[in-house]
């Protein structure tokens, strides 16, 4: 579950589902290896994201369509935002069929921001009876089952069932420190720990939120015994909302300008691909009670939003440790030196200017609202071509909203009903891309709509524009016959160093090659030669897969079926 996502993270995330293996530049950087990543591993998992808040990528690539099938939007009403960061993750050992259940909690969304953020992992196994933690956990995944489309059934059935066995996970943090835990999600309509607790009063608190809001602050400061030590940090942006008696109470720390603009201190090229600003994203509460020290990490913002309307996800966690204090806790973050501390005290409320609202929230939230009002969308073949009708019960006014399929350049203006015309099978596909305009300022995001009568064909398309010739066949082959994803791309790079840069070997030389590949699968791993059948009827129809790697082919399916009859 995630608020903003970046399809390059997800592939990435895809790929390591399916490859197993960690994903480094020159993994994706290899198109057939990542056609095959997604393949393995597109269906392994279902991810929840904040409807319209899905990067754009710089440069289109047609296997973004492949994640479509595991994406589901999730747009509340309001101004309230679906704003949980939690991972819940299945391991299962294939010689013993025994499993373990993994639970993070953290504060980053799936981008490659470099902002400061906080995670933690809790591990678990079965147990013989379903344990009274996990319910506000399984209350909240059982939430999220709505949004996933009947028609659906398969993914909405794989995630029932991991819901059914986490309600049986015995979670354990790992670490003797932590005495006790509880989870915490907000905006589900279920009261909990957190909401209860961390309004009584305090001695002592440190709140870490990267946006806030005063109301919510000033609830915080007036909980406060007193003497209660009272810590903020938060981002340079945020102390306007501040007043003096706030400023006053907490003592205010933001990220040092030479932190949040180091990269680009450092850059020779200044390259806005490469080059970010970090700050603080981190949330986290700290409260000390009664000689007792409670953290809680998670998703919430210090903010009226946050705790009442969005959806949210928090860990709270019962720390004990000899010797331990906030005070330390804050040592290890400035760390001993002054000039070297990454943070700043901040003394005074900056002058607040009055202006006018910020532009680029106002087109984002058009592209909200414009999520709340899709009514769904369906193609319609003509002749060789095909046509998209997308439907909305209303359009947002005050701003220019045009819509595009993700895989194609052919946008509209959006009406209730935006037909899109002339489009091939591959442009086809349940991801948009939304612009928002207004004067010169425009966003652009991605947007999941249901679109139904997609041919399935559609799918065979993205494979043949990745898969385009004969030696792209042959390195993808030699792919899904590899039990080592990182020699095989290792042989590549020395392959390519060897012939020169760009350069292959002829398909013909790899047949000796693939044969005893092909004749050590067929023994230890059958399901690689059906995978290979399966991306050969894909293919069909282009002068790709050759003629004598397809009798070679039907050799090895005619030996396996001989084999299984002598068994």
């Amino acid at each position: 579950m995630k608020y903003s996502l970046d399809l390059n993270a997800l592939v990435g995330v895809s790929m390591a589902f399916g490859l197993k293996e960690e994903i480094e530049d020159e993994f994706i950087r290899n198109p057939p290896l990542a056609l095959e990543g997604l393949r393995r591993g597109a269906n392994k998992f279902v991810l929840f994201c904040e409807g319209g808040q899905t990067k754009v990528p710089h440069n289109m690539n047609s296997i973004y369509s492949l994640l479509e099938g595991s994406i589901y939007n999730v747009t509340l009403p309001e101004l309230y935002a679906f704003h949980p960061k939690i991972w819940v993750l299945k391991y299962v050992n294939k010689i013993s069929k025994g499993a373990v259940y993994r639970l993070i909690v953290l504060s980053r969304n799936l981008t490659f921001d470099r902002s400061w953020d906080l995670a933690v992992a809790l591990d678990g196994e079965l147990s013989q009876a379903k344990k009274r933690k996990n319910i506000p956990l399984i209350k909240f995944l059982n939430t999220l089952l709505e949004f996933i489309p009947d028609e659906q059934a398969e993914k909405k059935e794989q995630m029932q069932q991991l819901i059914e066995e986490v309600s049986y996970v015995a979670f354990d943090p790992r670490r003797g420190e932590f005495t006790d835990f509880a989870f915490c999600p907000l905006g589900i309509g279920v009261k909990n720990e957190f909401e209860k607790e961390i309004f009584e009063p305090y001695d002592e608190l440190l709140i870490v939120s990267p946006f806030l809001g005063k109301r919510k602050l000033d609830r915080f400061n007036d909980c406060g015994k007193s003497g209660a030590k009272k810590t903020l940090i938060t981002r340079r942006k945020e102390i306007e909302k501040l007043t003096p008696n706030l400023i006053r109470d907490f003592k205010t720390y933001v990220l040092s300008e030479t932190v949040i603009d180091g990269e680009e201190m450092l850059s020779e090229d200044g390259n806005e691909d490469t080059v970010q600003k970090q700050d603080i994203h981190a949330k986290m509460y700290v409260v000390k009670k009664d000689g007792k020290h409670t953290f809680y990490i998670g998703s919430a913002n210090c903010s009226n939003n946050a705790f009442n309307g969005n959806m949210e996800f928090m860990l709270k966690l019962e720390y004990q440790k000899r010797g331990f204090s906030i005070d330390k806790l804050l040592g290890d973050l400035f760390g001993d030196k002054e000039e070297k501390n990454p943070f700043e005290i901040v003394t005074q409320v900056p002058n607040q200017v009055e202006g006018e609202e910020n532009i680029e929230e106002k087109l984002q939230r058009a592209i909200k609202k414009l999520c709340s009002e899709v009514n769904g969308a369906y193609v319609v073949k003509k002749g060789t071509e095909y046509i998209l009708h997308i439907l909305f019960n209303t359009v947002p006014e005050g701003v220019e909203l045009t819509i595009s399929p993700l895989q194609s350049t052919k946008e509209q203006l959006v009406c209730e009903e935006t037909i899109i015309k002339g489009l091939s099978l591959r442009e086809l596909g349940a991801l948009y891309k939304v612009k928002a305009r207004q004067g010169e300022a425009e966003i652009q995001r991605i947007i999941k709509i249901e679109t139904s009568n997609i041919p399935k064909e559609r799918d065979n398309e993205i494979f043949k524009d990745v898969i385009q010739d004969k030696e792209k066949f042959f390195r993808y082959i030699s792919i899904l016959l590899s039990d080592d994803f990182l020699a095989t791309i290792v042989e590549e790079i020395l392959q390519r160093q060897e012939l020169g840069k760009g350069k292959w070997q002829s398909y013909e030389s790899e047949i000796p090659v693939l044969y005893e590949k092909m004749l050590n699968v067929m023994v230890h791993n059958p399901q690689s030669l059906s995978d290979i059948g399966e991306i050969m009827k894909m293919l069909q129809g282009n002068d790709i897969v050759p003629d004598d790697f397809t009798k070679l082919y039907e050799t090895f399916k005619a030996a396996e079926k001989k084999v299984k009859r002598c068994k």
